[in-house]
């Protein structure tokens, strides 16, 4: 008869293993009729504790060790988002309870599946009304690089030998389509507009808050990330010069370490960018530096866009721009109110396009918004489905011109091809040389 301690058989029919030793719980779940497995991992954990050889270490949970593995990553710019992901969605897991020692890829799979059908659960102080919807495909490649992290660190502090999801991934599926940037999330040229102007219409604001309209053209007109705005200094923009540019220097404010992070990027690749300025971006520039001494008489920081009693804005837009995106409403197009970070793909998509003049080279946009993969800043090719051919066109009126030729251009092939058809017919009907000698005695 096979023996049963320690294995319970749960209402689904899986069973479940669970050794209690030294205060800690040891607990493993196995699929319905599985007894062999149950068995086999119930008498190796306490050949493991009669052994002397399970240590304390060896049966601390994630649970246990989370606190100290969050506090590794105090100072990192997701460090706050990094602590709800965690307590949400990693904490409460099954693996997460069970030592670390026993958790195996499996789990971690599992895990995936039990997230993806997962719902949020909105907190009504901080998000308002919202529905609750399934948790993003997004959020769920974030908590699995959580967790992987997780695991290293527990690598490096020697309680486990292994990660057991380091080869796992997030894949895209049906519903995960509409995650992240989509081809909709722009403001077009009448948006840009009709947004900008609400400053100047809506009657509640006064005279100092209609000011912070430069504030968000400045974000349409050269496409910083939110931090890389809060964090310009005046000293690193220049509107002056022949060549009028902003240093890009940092991404955004540490309040813990108080000292500004570089730019955003991979480690070892956060660089420094210059980004320059014309246009849209030059003239809101050129304004909102005329008008700062009236927004903001103190700016002990030297900072390009200060609150109005001169303090370093906590990576939030200016609080005239809730009003202006009540105001402005749904954009049909998205089904969504505008957000602040709209207004960077806005710049791109602009800058793409040619809504500002000329259409820009990808590898030009990707300078400029400071994107480390020109993957990413391909996401706005499909709003310039001609420049291929314009640049092919360009490029065939050059070698026209450099080698002389005859050959028809591209542009208008038809219309030249049409006047060499005309051309050949009159000189069928004039006389030949030899012709016009004889007519001629």
């Amino acid at each position: 008869m096979i023996d049963m301690s320690n294995i319970t058989t749960l209402p689904s029919g899986n069973l479940r293993v669970r050794v209690e030793y030294g205060g800690q719980v040891v607990s493993k779940t196995f699929a319905k009729g599985n007894v062999d497995g149950a068995v086999r991992f119930r008498d190796a954990v306490k050949l493991q504790i009669a052994a002397g050889d399970m240590e304390p270490a060896a049966g601390l949970t994630m649970q246990q060790v989370g606190p100290a593995f969050l506090a590794s990553r105090r100072g990192h710019r997701d460090y706050s988002t990094d602590v709800s992901r965690w307590h949400q969605h990693i904490a409460t897991a099954d693996w997460a309870r069970r030592p670390m020692t026993t958790v195996v890829r499996k789990d971690g799979s599992e895990w995936l599946a039990d997230l993806k059908a997962k719902r949020t659960a909105y907190d009504p102080k901080k998000h308002g009304k919202r529905k609750p919807k399934l948790v993003s495909w997004s959020t769920r490649r974030h908590c699995l690089n959580l967790a992987r992290r997780a695991w290293a660190w527990a690598i490096d502090k020697e309680y486990v030998t292994s990660n057991p999801f380091l080869d796992l991934k997030v894949a895209r599926e049906d519903g995960d389509e509409d995650e992240g940037y989509q081809e909709g999330h722009y403001l077009d040229l009448n948006d840009q507009k009709r947004m900008l102007g609400l400053w100047d219409t809506i009657e509640e604001f006064d005279d100092l808050q209609r000011l912070e309209k430069w504030i968000a053209a400045f974000s349409i007109g050269t496409g910083l990330r939110e931090g890389e705005q809060w964090c310009l200094h005046l000293a690193d923009v220049d509107v002056e010069s022949d060549a009028p540019h902003i240093v890009v220097r940092f991404g955004s404010w540490d309040p813990e370490k108080e000292r500004y992070r570089p730019p955003k990027g991979r480690k070892g690749e956060k660089q420094i960018r210059k980004v320059d300025l014309w246009g849209p971006g030059l003239e809101a520039a050129k304004k909102w530096l005329e008008v700062l001494p009236t927004y903001c008489p103190k700016n002990p920081l030297g900072l390009m866009f200060p609150t109005p009693r001169g303090k370093r804005r906590d990576i939030k837009p200016p609080r005239t721009y809730k009003l202006v995106r009540e105001r402005f409403g749904i954009i049909p197009r998205i089904g969504k109110e505008i957000w602040w970070h709209l207004l960077r793909h806005t710049c791109a998509s602009s800058l793409v396009s040619g809504w500002w003049g000329i259409r820009w080279r990808l590898q030009d946009v990707q300078a400029v918004l400071g994107h480390r993969d020109i993957r990413t800043t391909q996401r706005y090719a499909h709003l310039a489905p001609t420049t291929v051919q314009d640049t092919a066109d360009e490029a065939h009126e050059a070698y026209l011109g450099r080698h002389d030729a005859v050959t028809p251009s591209r542009r208008g092939s038809r219309q030249v091809r049409g006047m060499i058809q005309h051309a050949r017919q009159d000189s069928n009907l004039r006389p030949t040389a030899p012709e016009a000698v004889a007519l001629s005695s």
